[in-house]
């Protein structure tokens, strides 16, 4: 009798992503956090929700919040105005909610 593969919850959207991923939502609750004291692990819901409608899809929208916070990370500046108490996630919310960053599908290289 073969073993029986271990359950794994699938992803039901990009709060869930999130928060695996250790960030804090104050609205869904806590999550498992793995930043230092100073980290604004926060995240605004208002700002999760204006992104999620401007993207459309929770797949892609997890993408382009964590390729944005990279690039912060690495010292890019923001391409909109922030206060000091945001994190990097809520710029890139922000950024994405703004239409400043944006998805687009790859064209197929021509043969």
């Amino acid at each position: 009798m073969p073993a029986a593969a271990p359950f794994v919850k699938p992803v039901q959207s990009a709060v869930d992503v999130l928060q695996h991923r250790g960030i804090f939502c104050p609205v869904i609750g806590a999550a498992s956090l793995r930043f230092p004291r100073n980290f604004n692990h926060f995240m605004d819901p208002m700002l999760l929700e204006k992104a999620r409608e401007t993207v459309g899809n929770d797949k892609i929208l997890v993408n382009l919040v964590s390729r944005r916070v990279r690039q912060l990370n690495a010292s890019s500046r923001p391409l909109v105005e922030t206060v000091p108490s945001m994190g990097f996630i809520d710029i890139a919310l922000k950024e994405i909610a703004e239409g400043k960053i944006s998805a687009r599908p790859v064209e197929p290289a021509a043969a």
